[in-house]
């Protein structure tokens, strides 16, 4: 039967604007829609007995109990998109069974799969905004690919919509209904940003981003490939140890800041010695989720906002009182972490072509792949894989743990590999650094002796001296 105009009007649960970060995803999207550009993919296996159609139930419930996940976004025609909550939808969900293929070939046939389905994409205006494909790879082997729009959701929510998923698959697999609280919709948190005081904002970013003249850069200099093109994008790992995560919660504990402040304490100082300037501008990812919004935690959608941190580095100052008064200047710019980046850019005075930051520094305050093991019930689940794309030229993301993970995603037409590797090692020692002594100066941290990616290396002994800067070459 043909859908009419009236099926459609009569289907149509809420319609509101969107959200800071949500505006600032849209131009990427439409600009370049098959690109993959925020496509997110959680991958994982299910180890046991899985009973496919009440875990296709327990999804589909999942989606009916959260208004955002029936989310399409309409409106570019009349020059401004706006939510579209539709009240039934029905779930893409395909079952593939690949037990016939080899462990090579299973491989194989799933990098194929993941590839293709980020770049498949979305039309923004058809909810819901999501993909999931169950494969068979044994009797009781399972691999779970659940494809979304970043749009819809942040990192905080993920695993909250897979806690409800496996709650809800243990209910129907045992004949039972789930049972959930009131879930609070997306749109009082929409609601809540249009109370706020745009001109506070307004008077607080003026004030914080006086005399910035553009990005702290590290592009465009000798880390960039040969020929400078666009070459899709690369990623570098590290983990500290057991021993050395504690270290870092130690000298955080002792110095009276938090572990986010001791990241991007760090990430200044790798900054600013390689460029040689006294600041460094970066991105921060921010909760976006206010404390007076009641339940705010347990909202699914998209809450974060990336906006710029400022960090002035004065080496001779000690490195204990300096990451308290970065952590102070931090926790202000949190009453105003509701402002839209693109309004930000234009109150720190900057044209359309200039950018407040190229490198962004995320710090993944909530265990998503812990969260899923705990929560798996009957199933064993392994091989947790979220892949997030890249969001600036440049991203540092750490995942505190037992074994802290640092993660580097880079665009490699700008950056070469060895760089990208360079700069990582940079970070870790840095932060190590400063784990050691709280009283030392911001000038005597360490830093690895090496090429350095703005000025050929110093010979052994001799000092290198960028500004107020100066350290000594292995």
């Amino acid at each position: 039967m043909k859908t009419t105009a009236s099926d459609k009007a009569q289907n149509i649960e809420a319609v509101y604007p969107l959200s800071p970060l949500q505006q600032g995803m849209i131009f990427h999207t439409l600009f370049a829609p098959s690109s993959g550009v925020y496509i997110e993919q959680l991958n994982c296996r299910f180890h046991g007995e899985l009973d496919v159609e009440a875990f296709r139930r327990a999804c589909q419930a999942v989606v009916d109990r959260h208004s955002v996940l029936r989310t399409a976004f309409v409106g570019e025609s009349q020059g401004e998109l706006m939510q579209v909550v539709v009240k039934r939808v029905k779930l893409p969900f395909e079952l593939l069974d690949w037990r016939g293929l080899s462990d090579g070939e299973q491989q194989s046939r799933l990098e194929g799969l993941q590839q293709a389905d980020r770049a498949e994409g979305f039309k923004l205006a058809r909810a819901p905004l999501m993909r999931l494909r169950l494969i068979r790879l044994g009797d009781e082997l399972h691999h779970f690919v659940w494809s979304h729009h970043h749009l819809l959701l942040d990192g905080w929510s993920v695993p909250l919509v897979m806690r409800e998923v496996l709650g809800g698959y243990e209910a129907f697999r045992r004949g039972a209904e789930p049972r959930w609280p009131a879930a609070r919709p997306f749109r009082d948190y929409i609601a809540w940003l249009r109370q706020q005081d745009a001109g506070a904002a307004r008077a607080y970013w003026e004030r914080a981003l006086l005399g910035v003249a553009g990005a702290t850069r590290l592009a465009n200099r000798q880390l960039h490939n040969n020929g400078g093109g666009r070459a899709g994008a690369g990623e570098r790992r590290a983990r500290l140890s057991v021993a050395e995560s504690e270290r870092v919660r130690r000298a955080s504990r002792a110095m009276q800041v938090t572990v986010n402040t001791l990241v991007q304490g760090a990430w200044a100082v790798v900054l600013t010695r390689h460029t040689g300037e006294r600041e460094a501008i970066y991105g921060v990812t921010v909760s976006g989720r206010p404390a007076e919004l009641e339940g705010v935690g347990e909202m699914v959608g998209l809450f974060i906002n990336s906006l710029p941190a400022r960090a002035r580095v004065a080496p001779d100052e000690a490195v204990g009182p300096w990451l308290r008064r970065l952590q102070a200047e931090q926790a202000e710019s949190r009453q105003f972490e509701y402002s839209p980046l693109a309004e930000v850019q234009k109150w720190a005075g900057l044209g359309g072509g200039e950018r407040l930051f190229e490198s962004l520094v995320v710090f993944e305050n909530y265990p998503v792949e812990e969260s899923l093991r705990d929560g798996g019930g009957s199933l064993e689940i392994t091989h947790f894989n979220y892949v997030d794309p890249p969001q600036a030229e440049l991203m540092l993301m750490v995942v505190p743990g037992a074994e802290t993970l640092v993660r580097l995603m880079y665009d490699r037409g700008l950056f070469a590999d060895e760089a990208a590797e360079q700069i990582l090692e940079h970070f870790r020692t840095v932060l190590l650094s400063i784990c050691d002594d709280a009283s030392g100066r911001v000038r005597d941290l360490r830093f690895p002796a090496g090429i350095e990616p703005r000025l050929a290396a110093p010979a052994a002994g001799q000092s290198f001296a960028a500004d107020e800067f100066s350290f000594e070459a292995g």
